[in-house]
């Protein structure tokens, strides 16, 4: 994909997503009072006409299809770099890194994140599971942006890497999209953290989560340093 049509899409989500919260919010408040519980859109909508109650159901399960079919196969392929040995990174299991031969699609990484989230929904409740991920994500978007200015100080210093676009104005233009994303993302985190049991978990999830890693990679550092010792060991008995 070009650079330009990643922005135009960018853009126009950016111009559509207020739009259909404010049709979706009038609407509902046009339609008169109800519960405003899962499912009130649809049946606000339909109150107008009722063709548009099934409509909108039928949307909304194709949409949270995509958008967890789209967050599952990222998900998915970031496991399968972290494990795959050919890229050096071992940060996983090398288990995590098997891929289909036809499509190349990380199945490994696939049946091992769709347990995991079968035990999570299995053993919590669904809205707590929806809560933490919120959190979640905000701590994500956080990271993000954290390494977008990394990536900026680095570049100014002679670290340069090469990208298909990047932000304009240098410096200054970083400045300007972290001073415009920052705000927004402490809101979210203000509102993502009223709960202190959600913060519990997403901060347990993140902290087991970074130790699994890291004592992973230390294990494996301890098997590399093993297996050069006993190659030097045998090379040394070769020559005596």
């Amino acid at each position: 994909a070009k650079p330009r049509s990643l922005v135009v899409g960018l853009a126009s989500a950016a111009l559509a997503c207020p739009a259909v919260y404010v049709l979706c919010t009038f609407g509902a408040l046009a339609a008169g009072p109800g519960t405003w519980d899962d499912g009130y859109l649809a049946e606000a909508y339909g109150r107008f006409w009722r063709p548009l109650s099934p409509a909108i159901v039928a949307m909304g399960g194709a949409s949270n299809f995509l958008l967890y079919s789209t967050e599952l196969g990222c998900v998915a392929r970031l496991m399968q770099a972290m494990a795959d040995p050919d890229l050096g990174l071992r940060l996983l299991p090398s288990c995590l890194a098997g891929r289909l031969p036809g499509t190349g699609a990380p199945w490994a990484a696939l049946v091992a994140i769709t347990c995991f989230e079968l035990v999570l929904v299995s053993g919590l409740k669904f809205d707590y599971l929806v809560q933490v991920s919120t959190l979640l994500h905000v701590f994500v978007w956080w990271f993000s942006i954290a390494a977008f200015a990394r990536l900026r100080l680095d570049a100014g210093q002679g670290f340069e890497r090469l990208r298909l676009w990047e932000v304009p104005w240098g410096r200054l233009g970083a400045l300007a999209v972290v001073c415009l994303r920052a705000p927004v993302l402490v809101f979210f985190l203000v509102c993502a953290s009223s709960v202190p049991s959600v913060v519990l978990g997403a901060c347990a999830g993140n902290v087991g989560f970074v130790v699994l890693v890291i004592a992973w990679a230390r294990c494996i550092q301890g098997l590399s340093v093993s297996s050069l010792s006993s190659e030097a060991l045998r090379q040394a008995a070769a020559t005596e």
